[in-house]
């Protein structure tokens, strides 16, 4: 993952503060260790925190297009970059680099907003188009990748988490009664509340437009659960076995070592044993566990289906003490209360191996 942030005045003779930006980008150090960057001019800030999976060498950020006109910082991956590319070059479009971001910049450049119907990815991304004086953000659409605003008509901040948005100074904490309410009513917010007062979240499959200081928010994707009358189960079982092999193999490109979590459940389980298949080398799979609580430790199933796949195996056991210790730097990174209490185990699945480590998860 990356970390994205971003500060837009309506009157382009104010300038952006360069150390607020800088404050803003790097609280997101822990989702981009590899790179950092920040572009500025009048009126308009953009920054950047990367974790590099592809292009490991000349995918910068922020990004821009060869006449300079468009500005992108993004967080994510393109898994159909590729086929993109190749649709843009027999256009006659040039790249100078390898990076699935200069592929969403180009992407743009040619079929403006709608090119987001083509995209096939996770991602989080803000574009700012210097001719038209408007930024287009947009998240994925299951909304894997996370992206905040605030807005008030002569100032917008967006970033991939709340605390990079406190970093500016206009900007002070305040609880949001109505999303507290949903909280303890539903254990989550309705819409695109948050709990801190003014500040929203981009809903998944919905883009945002910036200009001249109104915001409008449109959604692109949505699920369609209309049935299907004309197929069979006969017909359906090598469909989807067809569109999960094919989804797994797009989400296997990548210039760094690959691993997976894995729970021992059905979904974790058929996309490791789908993702061996495919790969030259044996398959990382990590797991947590618990010891003290065997009814709710599955390590058993994760260690069998490890074991039939020839996987490497790694395996972490939190205790309880390690909840405690850990209890104030999980609140810091949610940023908002997370009702399931599956955060921690996830969370100590990947943290042995995360710090310092090449493996993308």
């Amino acid at each position: 993952m990356c970390g994205i942030a971003g500060i837009i005045h309506r009157d382009p003779g104010r300038e952006v503060d360069p150390r607020v930006l800088d404050r803003m980008t790097d609280v997101l150090s822990h989702r981009g260790p590899d790179d950092r960057g920040t572009w500025v001019e009048a009126g308009v800030g953009l920054g950047h925190r990367r974790l590099s999976i592809i292009d490991l060498v000349s995918g910068h950020q922020p990004m821009t297009t060869a006449g300079g006109e468009l500005w992108i910082t993004y967080n994510g991956e393109l898994y159909n970059y590729l086929e993109l590319r190749a649709e843009l070059k027999m256009q006659g479009r040039c790249f100078a680099t390898q990076s699935d971001t200069e592929v969403l910049l180009q992407m743009y450049e040619a079929h403006g907003e709608s090119c987001l119907t083509q995209l096939n990815g996770m991602f989080a991304f803000a574009l700012w188009d210097r001719r038209r004086q408007r930024l287009l953000a947009a998240r994925d659409h299951l909304g894997i990748k996370p992206f905040y605003y605030y807005a008030d008509g002569e100032l917008f901040l967006f970033a991939s988490e709340i605390k990079s948005l406190l970093e500016h100074p206009q900007l002070q904490p305040a609880l949001d009664p109505q999303a507290l309410q949903d909280y303890l009513d539903l254990q989550y917010c309705l819409g695109d509340k948050t709990l801190f007062k003014g500040i929203r979240r981009l809903l998944p499959g919905h883009f945002l437009v910036w200009e001249g200081g109104q915001v409008r928010v449109s959604r692109y994707w949505d699920v369609d659960f209309a049935p299907q009358e004309d197929y069979d189960e006969e017909e359906f079982v090598p469909r989807l076995a067809h569109l999960l092999e094919d989804a797994v193999r797009l989400q296997l490109r990548s210039d760094v070592p690959l691993g997976t979590h894995l729970s021992g459940g059905l979904d974790s389980s058929a996309i490791a044993c789908l993702a061996a298949r495919q790969l030259n080398a044996p398959l990382q799979v990590f797991t947590g566990g618990f010891k003290e609580h065997g009814r709710y430790d599955e390590s058993a199933y994760a260690r069998l289906v490890a074991g039939q796949l020839g996987a490497v195996y790694h395996e972490v056991f939190p205790r309880a003490a390690d909840l405690a210790a850990t209890f104030e730097q999980l609140v810091y990174f949610l940023d908002e209360p997370i009702a399931g209490a599956a955060v921690f185990p996830q969370y100590w699945a990947r943290t042995p191996w995360s710090r310092g480590s090449p493996w993308a998860i």
